[in-house]
């Protein structure tokens, strides 16, 4: 995929000064081939043997560039929330099929649907404590107003 070389190697790294192409490619790789993973960047960076402010600044980086979307745990306290493991996923499916060399297993077949479903709703929780929800959607805006329904029923 040339336009993705193309934005790993020469776009972000001009944009945001990378200097670690490679990390930034190993990073969008692991996320391509395991979507939806739980990554903990304290142990991510451990893995890499890179420093959590790098790791960090790349994924961000991936997720400006529109590559990776990120679905956070959600919690009460916000600040709980921003800072726990987060799912990411790549933003396309598409990512998924390009960089697979066979036709994907059963398993990872319902990561990529999961993948579908989040770009779909635009996922922005999941939920794990004892169990896991996959994706959880907030809404607190959203209000019945009486006299819409009771219109409605009138006609």
């Amino acid at each position: 995929m040339p336009w993705l070389k193309k934005i790993i190697y020469r776009d972000i790294p001009e944009e945001f000064k990378v200097r670690e192409v490679e990390l930034l490619k190993t990073l969008l790789e692991l996320f391509i081939m395991e979507p939806g993973m739980v990554v903990s960047v304290e142990r991510l960076s451990k893995d890499l043997s890179r420093n959590k402010e790098t790791v960090v600044n790349y994924i961000e980086y991936l997720k400006t560039s529109l590559l990776v979307r990120e679905v956070r745990n959600l919690r009460l306290n916000m600040l709980l929330s921003s800072r726990k493991d987060k799912k990411i996923y790549p933003s396309s499916t598409g990512l998924c099929f390009a960089l697979m060399e066979d036709f994907p297993s059963d398993q990872k077949m319902e990561k990529i649907f999961e993948t579908v479903v989040a770009a779909k709703i635009g996922a922005q929780y999941y939920y794990r404590n004892s169990f896991e929800v996959d994706f959880v959607i907030k809404d607190y805006h959203k209000k019945t107003s009486p006299g819409r329904s009771q219109a409605r029923k009138g006609r």
